[in-house]
């Protein structure tokens, strides 16, 4: 299966009604399964590790029974250092909480740029015209809203000039550019496809450089207390992005070299 279309699988998975169970075609650990819940934001391709990893099997192969919990990114922080959840996924939101002061650390990123495209109302043919506008957006300055005011300034239009409107998940942002309710949102794959289906254009895609748009944030008192919990769910990630990129993921010492920051953050911290 090649990556277009595993990209395809994903989208038909993010949608099904009932959330995955993780049964895939990987052996269970040995050891009874350790729980982990992981917070992500919204359905799109920044949750296909998580799925994947899921559908795989590789979470259980490595010993862990995951839950993968949607959560409005401005909770993620607080709800990792109170030990709700084990990972939150949004980079922006949560590593504001890092700078804060929460005793969080980033040990692992999913996407090293938002891959978030700034989709119009049909009628929108510049940029210009988006002057006093409304764009939707997951949250309030969060990194799709960043990666979007940084794409319409590199295209000489002033952000300050868009009024920002916080919606939510994606497939909402959709809703509400199709309704009227908003002139432009900052959306990222697949739902800018489906859009252009619809007519509506995108009139800017993804930069060259830019922030993280999703990661794995954990508590510095996990890494401290549980550092093997860490580096297997990082290890079974690094499973599912090999897979996706149609990578073999055959050498597990590789893969175990590759998650070893955890232990890194450990050592930091003893």
């Amino acid at each position: 299966m090649n990556t277009v279309k595993r990209a395809l699988y994903f989208v038909g998975l993010l949608f099904c009604a009932e959330p995955l169970s993780g049964a895939g075609n990987e052996g269970w650990s040995a050891e009874a399964p350790q729980r982990v819940r992981i917070a992500y934001a919204s359905r799109s391709s920044s949750a296909m590790p998580l799925y994947m990893a899921l559908q795989k099997g590789y979470f259980k192969a490595e010993g862990l029974e995951v839950e993968i919990i949607q959560m409005n990114p401005r909770l993620g922080a607080t709800a990792v250092v109170n030990g709700d959840v084990s990972f939150a996924t949004p980079f922006t939101s949560t590593f504001r909480g890092i700078l804060q002061g929460f005793p969080m650390k980033l040990v692992f990123i999913h996407i090293k740029k938002g891959p978030y495209y700034v989709m119009v109302r049909p009628e929108i043919k510049d940029v210009q015209q988006l002057k006093g506008k409304k764009l939707g957006v997951a949250t309030i300055k969060g990194t799709d809203q960043l990666v979007a005011e940084e794409m319409l300034q590199a295209k000489g239009f002033n952000p300050n000039q868009l009024q920002a409107v916080a919606i939510g998940d994606g497939p909402v942002r959709m809703q509400a550019l199709v309704s009227g309710a908003v002139d432009a949102i900052s959306v990222a794959p697949p739902h800018d496809l489906m859009l252009l289906k619809m007519g509506y254009p995108a009139l800017a895609g993804p930069p060259e450089v830019g922030l993280p748009s999703a990661g794995m944030l954990t508590s510095d008192r996990l890494i401290k207390e549980n550092p093997l919990l860490v580096k297997r769910t990082l290890k079974a990630l690094l499973r599912s992005h090999h897979y996706i990129f149609g990578e073999s993921t055959r050498d597990d010492s590789n893969l175990d070299q590759m998650a070893a920051p955890a232990d890194r953050y450990r050592r930091a911290l003893l």
